[in-house]
């Protein structure tokens, strides 16, 4: 393995691209969240984008107010929260619910992945900006 330093301008390039990245799976997350609520008209639970950790992923949410007793606000289908949902649904609905969860959990890995990967090279570019600005102050 070769022990390169990437250079500022390549780790920015590269941090524009994963933004963009990271856009277009957000704007593939509404088309699913538009897909959903067309297709479920009175739903038990929606389908959401939900910020966190300066990324965001979808989840589903009770309709309503608040959430049941004892039962989180956001939720995935394989908690058992939403296996409750998904067991008092007929069986069209399960399988077209547990379709969209498939769908959504695939497109939060790779919002994800790009979310950690910009993390990353935010992080890198604080480090070298820092070690640039010793050098000069020390002279080095």
């Amino acid at each position: 393995m070769q022990n390169d330093v990437t250079s500022i301008g390549e780790t920015r390039r590269r941090f524009a691209k994963l933004e963009q990245i990271r856009e277009e799976w957000r704007t593939a997350m509404n088309d699913l969240v538009r897909e959903y609520d067309a297709e479920f008209t009175d739903p038990p639970i929606t389908l959401r984008i939900h910020a966190h950790a300066g990324g965001f992923a979808l989840r589903w949410r009770r309709r309503g107010r608040g959430s049941k007793a004892g039962g989180q606000s956001v939720f995935t289908l394989t908690s058992e929260q939403g296996r409750r949902v998904i067991e008092h649904l007929p069986r069209p609905a399960q399988r077209r619910l547990l379709d969209y969860d498939r769908r959504a959990m695939a497109m939060n890995l790779h919002a994800g992945i790009a979310t950690g990967t910009a993390d990353r090279l935010r992080r890198y570019v604080r480090v070298v900006e820092t070690l640039e600005a010793w050098q000069q102050e020390f002279g080095v």
